[in-house]
């Protein structure tokens, strides 16, 4: 992207690795590369955070994507700056580290911060200003890898749907095959 002459160069990323538009997450490579323009006046350097919404795990009852930033204090609604296609993550507690308890349970009582009147919201985002550091903590499995909760949450498989998952099955056969 090239804004007044200066080039810029976007990259999306997920938790762990760079996307394309043709190797996408959730068609967040396609939105950066639909909004490059608008982001590059994020300026250099990483820019973290969550996109949620229609379609993309949890949806919070959203018929949109969405993409909020994590650096609430330097992309507050008052930023000028801030992209419009960015939002900023709800600030829902400033204080000790300890009481990261009680935004959860504010959050698990009294839903979504980000989407009022959704009910089950995934956690929090802790920024530790010493380190300079973000920290996730989600209400249900926080003591488990993210990866290893989801395959707790997995509904058991129904092997009568789908041709190649009926031979999961241990008790299908397959097919009358012929013997040689």
């Amino acid at each position: 992207v090239e804004i007044d002459g200066v080039p810029f160069y976007l990259r999306a990323g997920s938790r762990q690795r760079w996307i394309t538009p043709g190797d996408d997450n959730f068609g967040f490579a396609a939105w950066v590369h639909e909004h490059a323009h608008e982001l590059a006046s994020l300026g250099e350097g990483h820019h973290f955070g969550e996109w949620y919404g229609f379609g993309i795990q949890r949806g919070y009852g959203l018929n949109e994507k969405r993409f909020a930033l994590f650096n609430t204090a330097r992309w507050n609604p008052l930023n000028p700056n801030r992209p419009a296609c960015c939002g900023v993550v709800p600030v829902i507690f400033i204080g000790p580290l300890g009481n990261a308890d009680q935004s959860l349970e504010q959050l698990r009582l009294g839903g979504s911060a980000a989407v009022p009147g959704y009910m089950y919201p995934e956690g929090i985002v802790i920024y530790h200003s010493a380190s300079r550091s973000l920290f996730k903590q989600v209400i249900e499995n926080d003591d488990v890898p993210k990866t290893v909760a989801e395959k707790r949450e997995r509904k058991p498989r129904d092997y009568n749907v789908g041709g190649r998952r009926k031979g999961l099955d241990p008790n299908y056969t397959g097919p009358e095959r012929r013997a040689r």
